[in-house]
């Protein structure tokens, strides 16, 4: 029986993403559930040693002064009965936008899955939104827990890393090499499994705990396979950063050209104020493409593999080339 390559896989995910524009819309939403990979743990070990790798984003408000501009003292009622609705509308945002951002994450991977299992049949989109809506709450019950865990492990590094500097002793120093790598290797095993299990819970319908159980045995089987194919993941997510940066300097320059014309037309603000805003608005278009992009991608391109390990179960490119030396 042939075994698939991830050169194989690479072009599966790109024939899925450039089969089935439709699924960039799913790609635009899921990218705030997180990037499939170890993207996340890369942000959360970035901002190791500060507050955002101690502490998520909604508990640093009150340290960005987002609270501050909000004196309570003299509300009226209505004042009270008007912020008590505009936190409700920004609450049921939230929730509404939690929903279809994790929904799309299964309708991805049930799309993935039915163009694998069935190339030549077209993949419905109604088909694949029906499937996400219906594995909502196990997805985000993963989701949730690795959240939870990968927050845990920035945190600990944080705390391990202001003890080394705080006390700089060569024991705090070795300690927190340490627990750093521990943490890594621990929060490369919990996205390798929260991917696994979503493949496992939406393609296969297990339970959250059958998926997780499951998920577990797979990445111990693959666990080589599953650095490898993460690192790939990695190194496509850096390049496609890079090449939006570049895209930045090209979008910008009508803004440097209406600056230009503005200048020789006598101090125009107006024509000024919309180059700006037209390159800001191409530049916001050019990340959310480029990540909605990105995310049909990489999710094509874990579940088109998940599929292979889960069945017929794939070696190791290393471990290839060794053998065959």
């Amino acid at each position: 029986m042939h075994e698939p390559t991830y050169r194989e896989a690479l072009r599966t995910a790109w024939n899925i993403t450039t089969a089935h524009p439709f699924l960039i819309i799913f790609g635009l939403f899921s990218i705030f559930v997180g990037q499939v990979g170890l993207l996340d743990l890369v942000m959360k070990v970035g901002l190791v040693g500060t507050e955002g790798g101690r502490m998520p984003l909604w508990a640093m408000l009150p340290s960005l002064g987002v609270m501050e501009t909000i004196s309570l003292a003299g509300f009226t009622v209505q004042a009270w009965v008007l912020l008590a609705w505009v936190f409700a509308i920004i609450i049921g945002f939230g929730l509404f936008f939690t929903f279809v951002s994790v929904s799309s994450h299964g309708a991805l991977i049930h799309a993935t899955a039915q163009y694998v299992q069935h190339p030549r049949k077209e993949v419905l989109i109604n088909d694949a939104w029906h499937a996400g809506v219906s594995h909502f709450w196990k997805l985000f019950g993963i989701i949730a827990l690795k959240k939870v865990a990968i927050g845990l492990l920035g945190f600990g590094i944080s705390v391990a890393m202001l003890n080394a500097v705080l006390y700089a002793s060569a024991w705090d120093a070795v300690l927190f090499i340490l627990l750093f790598i521990v943490a890594l290797a621990a929060g490369m095993w919990v996205s390798f499994i929260a991917i696994y299990a979503a493949g496992y819970i939406v393609i296969e319908e297990y339970s959250i705990g059958d998926a997780l159980r499951s998920a577990w045995e797979l990445c111990k089987e693959h666990w080589l396979v599953s650095i490898e194919i993460g690192i790939t993941v990695l190194v496509l997510n850096i390049l496609a950063g890079v090449l939006a940066l570049a895209s930045l300097s090209l979008l910008f320059i009508p803004t440097i050209l209406l600056w230009a014309t503005a200048s020789q037309l006598a101090s125009s603000v107006i024509l000024f104020q919309l180059g700006s805003f037209i390159a800001v608005g191409l530049f916001v278009l050019l990340i959310a493409t480029v990540g909605s992009l990105l995310s049909v991608y990489t999710t094509a391109l874990w579940m088109d593999l998940f599929q292979h390990m889960h069945r017929r179960g794939i070696a190791s490119r290393i471990v290839r080339r060794i053998t065959r030396s």
